[in-house]
Protein backbone atom coordinates (compact mmCIF):
# COMPACT_ATOMS: atom_id res chain seq x y z
CA UNK A 1 0.00 0.00 0.00
CA UNK A 2 1.32 3.63 -1.17
CA UNK A 3 1.35 6.35 1.52
CA UNK A 4 1.35 9.68 0.96
CA UNK A 5 2.70 12.56 3.39
CA UNK A 6 0.38 15.29 2.64
CA UNK A 7 2.07 17.62 5.07
CA UNK A 8 3.88 20.52 4.20
CA UNK A 9 7.87 20.58 3.44
CA UNK A 10 8.43 22.50 6.68
CA UNK A 11 6.01 20.18 8.76
CA UNK A 12 7.73 16.61 7.33
CA UNK A 13 10.28 14.60 9.87
CA UNK A 14 13.62 15.02 9.01
CA UNK A 15 15.35 11.70 7.61
CA UNK A 16 18.58 11.27 9.99
CA UNK A 17 22.01 8.65 9.43
CA UNK A 18 21.10 5.98 11.21
CA UNK A 19 23.30 5.51 14.23
CA UNK A 20 25.24 2.16 13.47
CA UNK A 21 26.65 4.12 10.39
CA UNK A 22 26.88 7.42 11.91
CA UNK A 23 29.21 5.03 14.84
CA UNK A 24 31.44 3.31 12.00
CA UNK A 25 32.32 6.57 10.01
CA UNK A 26 33.64 8.29 13.41
CA UNK A 27 35.59 5.10 14.53
CA UNK A 28 37.27 5.15 11.09
CA UNK A 29 37.97 9.21 11.21
CA UNK A 30 39.09 8.46 14.95
CA UNK A 31 41.80 5.67 13.79
CA UNK A 32 42.83 7.39 10.72
CA UNK A 33 43.66 10.41 13.25
CA UNK A 34 45.70 8.37 15.40
CA UNK A 35 47.38 6.52 12.59
CA UNK A 36 48.51 10.00 10.76
CA UNK A 37 49.20 11.11 14.66
CA UNK A 38 51.44 8.47 15.37
CA UNK A 39 52.73 8.85 11.60
CA UNK A 40 54.33 11.93 12.45
CA UNK A 41 55.85 11.03 15.76
CA UNK A 42 57.36 8.14 14.45
CA UNK A 43 58.82 10.19 11.64
CA UNK A 44 59.72 13.26 13.73
CA UNK A 45 59.67 12.35 17.49
CA UNK A 46 61.47 8.65 17.49
CA UNK A 47 63.36 8.97 14.37
CA UNK A 48 65.10 12.40 15.52
CA UNK A 49 66.42 10.38 18.78
CA UNK A 50 67.24 7.38 16.96
CA UNK A 51 69.53 9.13 14.63
CA UNK A 52 71.07 11.14 17.80
CA UNK A 53 71.12 7.84 19.59
CA UNK A 54 73.31 6.60 16.49
CA UNK A 55 75.27 9.53 16.10
CA UNK A 56 76.40 9.43 19.34
CA UNK A 57 77.63 5.79 18.88
CA UNK A 58 79.28 6.23 15.70
CA UNK A 59 81.36 9.25 17.85
CA UNK A 60 81.95 7.04 20.38
CA UNK A 61 83.05 4.35 18.22
CA UNK A 62 85.43 6.66 16.25
CA UNK A 63 86.97 7.59 19.37
CA UNK A 64 88.24 4.29 20.50
CA UNK A 65 88.97 3.07 17.25
CA UNK A 66 92.46 4.40 18.07
CA UNK A 67 92.45 2.72 21.33
CA UNK A 68 91.46 -0.61 19.15
CA UNK A 69 94.85 -0.26 17.07
CA UNK A 70 96.90 0.67 19.85
CA UNK A 71 95.51 -2.46 22.09
CA UNK A 72 95.92 -4.62 18.76
CA UNK A 73 99.38 -3.61 17.97
CA UNK A 74 100.30 -4.58 21.95
CA UNK A 75 99.24 -8.05 21.39
CA UNK A 76 101.20 -8.17 17.98
CA UNK A 77 104.33 -7.19 20.22
CA UNK A 78 103.51 -9.52 23.07
CA UNK A 79 102.81 -12.02 20.30
CA UNK A 80 105.85 -11.69 18.74
CA UNK A 81 108.40 -11.16 22.45
CA UNK A 82 107.04 -14.54 23.33
CA UNK A 83 108.49 -16.10 20.14
CA UNK A 84 111.56 -14.30 20.19
CA UNK A 85 111.88 -14.92 24.42
CA UNK A 86 111.06 -18.56 23.10
CA UNK A 87 113.65 -18.65 20.99
CA UNK A 88 116.49 -16.74 22.98
CA UNK A 89 115.25 -19.68 25.98
CA UNK A 90 115.75 -22.80 23.82
CA UNK A 91 118.86 -21.26 22.22
CA UNK A 92 120.13 -20.56 25.86
CA UNK A 93 118.89 -23.99 27.05
CA UNK A 94 121.16 -25.76 23.74
CA UNK A 95 124.43 -24.18 25.25
CA UNK A 96 126.33 -24.94 27.36
CA UNK A 97 127.42 -22.45 30.49
CA UNK A 98 130.93 -23.01 30.73
CA UNK A 99 131.16 -20.30 33.68
CA UNK A 100 129.23 -22.72 36.12
CA UNK A 101 130.80 -25.79 34.44
CA UNK A 102 134.30 -24.16 35.57
CA UNK A 103 132.55 -23.31 39.17
CA UNK A 104 131.64 -27.23 39.65
CA UNK A 105 134.79 -27.96 38.38
CA UNK A 106 136.54 -25.87 40.81
CA UNK A 107 134.06 -27.65 43.73
CA UNK A 108 134.74 -30.87 42.80
CA UNK A 109 138.91 -30.01 43.15
CA UNK A 110 138.37 -27.97 46.07
CA UNK A 111 135.90 -30.59 48.20
CA UNK A 112 138.36 -33.19 47.62
CA UNK A 113 141.79 -30.98 48.74
CA UNK A 114 139.25 -29.95 51.78
CA UNK A 115 138.85 -33.36 53.24
CA UNK A 116 142.61 -34.32 52.12
CA UNK A 117 142.10 -36.72 49.43
CA UNK A 118 143.91 -35.33 46.79
CA UNK A 119 145.50 -31.87 45.18
CA UNK A 120 144.68 -31.19 42.06
CA UNK A 121 145.18 -28.11 40.05
CA UNK A 122 145.35 -27.13 36.44
CA UNK A 123 147.81 -25.61 34.22
CA UNK A 124 146.07 -24.91 30.81
CA UNK A 125 142.38 -25.17 30.13
CA UNK A 126 140.54 -24.82 26.60
CA UNK A 127 136.99 -25.03 25.82
CA UNK A 128 136.02 -26.06 22.20
CA UNK A 129 132.40 -25.18 21.76
CA UNK A 130 132.42 -26.88 18.22
CA UNK A 131 128.91 -26.15 15.62
CA UNK A 132 125.30 -26.45 16.55
CA UNK A 133 124.38 -30.24 15.07
CA UNK A 134 127.67 -31.44 13.92
CA UNK A 135 130.21 -31.48 16.53
CA UNK A 136 129.69 -31.49 20.25
CA UNK A 137 133.04 -29.48 20.82
CA UNK A 138 135.19 -30.69 24.22
CA UNK A 139 136.71 -29.36 27.33
CA UNK A 140 140.79 -29.85 27.33
CA UNK A 141 142.62 -29.36 30.28
CA UNK A 142 146.50 -30.30 31.37
CA UNK A 143 145.94 -31.50 35.45
CA UNK A 144 148.41 -31.78 37.76
CA UNK A 145 148.55 -34.03 40.97
CA UNK A 146 150.25 -32.89 44.31
CA UNK A 147 151.66 -36.19 44.95
CA UNK A 148 153.74 -39.20 43.12
CA UNK A 149 150.75 -41.28 43.72
CA UNK A 150 148.80 -42.12 40.63
CA UNK A 151 145.78 -43.81 41.89
CA UNK A 152 144.84 -39.63 43.67
CA UNK A 153 144.54 -38.84 39.77
CA UNK A 154 142.10 -41.71 39.10
CA UNK A 155 140.44 -40.92 42.10
CA UNK A 156 139.59 -37.40 40.27
CA UNK A 157 138.35 -38.91 37.57
CA UNK A 158 135.88 -40.91 39.54
CA UNK A 159 134.71 -37.99 40.93
CA UNK A 160 134.31 -36.32 37.68
CA UNK A 161 132.01 -39.40 36.58
CA UNK A 162 130.35 -39.25 39.78
CA UNK A 163 129.32 -35.32 39.82
CA UNK A 164 125.85 -35.54 38.28
CA UNK A 165 125.76 -32.14 37.41
CA UNK A 166 129.07 -31.68 35.72
CA UNK A 167 129.14 -34.37 33.73
CA UNK A 168 125.46 -33.94 32.10
CA UNK A 169 126.91 -31.87 29.23
CA UNK A 170 129.33 -34.27 28.46
CA UNK A 171 129.31 -37.64 26.54
CA UNK A 172 132.66 -39.09 28.08
CA UNK A 173 135.74 -38.11 29.00
CA UNK A 174 139.54 -39.63 28.68
CA UNK A 175 141.01 -42.13 30.61
CA UNK A 176 143.61 -41.48 33.40
CA UNK A 177 147.28 -41.51 31.82
CA UNK A 178 149.92 -39.17 32.75
CA UNK A 179 153.89 -38.77 33.79
CA UNK A 180 155.25 -38.16 37.05
CA UNK A 181 157.59 -35.31 36.98
CA UNK A 182 161.39 -35.61 38.44
CA UNK A 183 161.45 -34.95 42.44
CA UNK A 184 162.73 -31.57 43.09
CA UNK A 185 162.95 -31.22 46.93
CA UNK A 186 163.01 -27.53 46.80
CA UNK A 187 159.09 -27.42 45.47
CA UNK A 188 156.36 -28.54 47.20
CA UNK A 189 155.19 -30.96 46.76
CA UNK A 190 158.40 -32.19 45.47
CA UNK A 191 156.95 -34.15 42.80
CA UNK A 192 153.53 -34.42 41.05
CA UNK A 193 151.94 -36.06 38.28
CA UNK A 194 151.28 -34.24 35.19
CA UNK A 195 147.88 -35.75 33.22
CA UNK A 196 145.61 -34.67 30.12
CA UNK A 197 142.11 -34.03 30.87
CA UNK A 198 139.75 -33.89 27.63
CA UNK A 199 135.83 -34.05 28.38
CA UNK A 200 133.41 -34.34 25.20
CA UNK A 201 130.36 -32.46 24.56
CA UNK A 202 127.21 -33.94 23.74
CA UNK A 203 126.05 -32.97 20.29
CA UNK A 204 123.86 -30.26 20.58
CA UNK A 205 120.80 -29.68 18.06
CA UNK A 206 120.36 -25.98 16.48
CA UNK A 207 116.91 -24.64 17.75
CA UNK A 208 114.52 -24.37 14.99
CA UNK A 209 113.63 -20.27 15.20
CA UNK A 210 109.72 -19.02 15.64
CA UNK A 211 107.74 -17.74 13.66
CA UNK A 212 108.56 -13.66 13.48
CA UNK A 213 111.71 -14.78 15.70
CA UNK A 214 115.09 -14.81 14.62
CA UNK A 215 116.88 -17.88 14.25
CA UNK A 216 119.53 -19.07 16.51
CA UNK A 217 123.11 -18.28 15.30
CA UNK A 218 125.78 -20.29 15.46
CA UNK A 219 128.02 -20.61 18.74
CA UNK A 220 131.41 -19.51 18.77
CA UNK A 221 133.77 -22.02 17.59
CA UNK A 222 135.87 -21.90 19.98
CA UNK A 223 135.83 -20.22 23.26
CA UNK A 224 139.52 -20.36 25.18
CA UNK A 225 139.01 -18.83 29.10
CA UNK A 226 142.59 -18.85 29.32
CA UNK A 227 144.12 -18.76 25.52
CA UNK A 228 145.11 -22.59 24.34
CA UNK A 229 148.91 -22.50 25.26
CA UNK A 230 148.87 -20.38 27.89
CA UNK A 231 148.71 -20.63 31.58
CA UNK A 232 145.31 -19.90 33.08
CA UNK A 233 144.29 -19.49 36.68
CA UNK A 234 144.14 -22.62 38.80
CA UNK A 235 140.60 -23.71 38.78
CA UNK A 236 141.49 -24.61 42.47
CA UNK A 237 144.32 -22.85 44.35
CA UNK A 238 146.64 -25.49 45.63
CA UNK A 239 146.42 -25.68 49.23
CA UNK A 240 149.58 -26.99 51.42
CA UNK A 241 149.83 -30.28 52.91
CA UNK A 242 149.46 -30.46 56.56
CA UNK A 243 152.90 -30.61 58.69
CA UNK A 244 154.59 -28.53 55.42
CA UNK A 245 155.32 -24.98 55.06
CA UNK A 246 153.24 -23.54 51.95
CA UNK A 247 156.52 -22.98 48.72
CA UNK A 248 156.22 -22.88 45.47
CA UNK A 249 154.16 -25.21 43.46
CA UNK A 250 154.16 -26.52 39.67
Amino acid sequence: MITINLLPQDFRRRERTPWRLFAATMFGVVAASASLAYAAYARFGLLARVRAEREALEDELAGLKPSVAYHDDLVAEKTEADKRLATIQEIRSSRVQWTRKLDELSDIVNTASDADRYLVWFDELTADAGQEGRTGGKLTTKGLSGSDNFANVALFFEDLKAHADFTKDFDGQSNPTGKRTEKDEELIPPQVWEFPLELTLKKRETPKGGKGGKKAGKAPESAKPAGEGAPAPPAAPPAAPSGKEEGHGR
